[in-house]
């Protein structure tokens, strides 16, 4: 039981920090390169922390973007126009499709895991009556959601470190 309390509290940890580092990414004035390398350190340490979530937990919650699209969109807005030609990225669909145009956006990703990790951290930081509930959104969110988003970005946050 200890060890799951702790594994539950690393990965909120975790989550503070890179809801924390997206929030400010404007303090880094134009430096993307910086932020983008701090960035995939925290996706990788959300991947790693919240593996034992998923084991040892069943996700019964509902799921929804639409609750904050506009908000969404405006966060994507924002951080494509900071990372500017740092964003677009070859997804795998589009070596298939040939068309010659990149539908991968480290913004996008970005943005979708902040928000969906942002909305069960404000339940988790309510009270230690919402932390279940929140601990399954996360797990939840997770599955259906933020996991391919959070591999893709992380997948060309590793490129782009070898490439430079």
């Amino acid at each position: 039981m200890r060890n799951q309390y702790l594994a539950e509290n690393r990965f909120a940890e975790s989550v503070t920090d890179f809801c924390r580092q997206v929030e400010g990414y404007a303090s880094f004035e134009g430096d993307g390169k910086t932020w983008l390398r701090q960035i995939g350190s925290l996706m990788l340490e959300l991947e790693q922390r919240i593996q034992p979530l998923l084991h040892n937990m069943t996700s019964d919650t509902e799921y929804s973007m639409l609750q904050d699209l506009e908000a969404r969109f405006a966060l994507y807005q924002r951080l494509k126009s900071f990372l500017g030609s740092l964003d677009d990225y070859w997804s795998e669909g589009d070596l298939e499709a040939g068309d010659g145009l990149k539908t991968g956006s480290l913004a996008d990703d970005i943005t979708d895991v902040y928000f969906d990790l942002k909305r069960a951290l404000n339940l988790y930081v309510a009270g230690p009556e919402h932390e279940a509930q929140a601990l399954s959104m996360w797990v939840f969110s997770y599955r259906v959601h933020w996991e391919q988003h959070l591999r893709d970005a992380t997948k060309q946050l590793f490129e782009f470190k070898i490439a430079s």
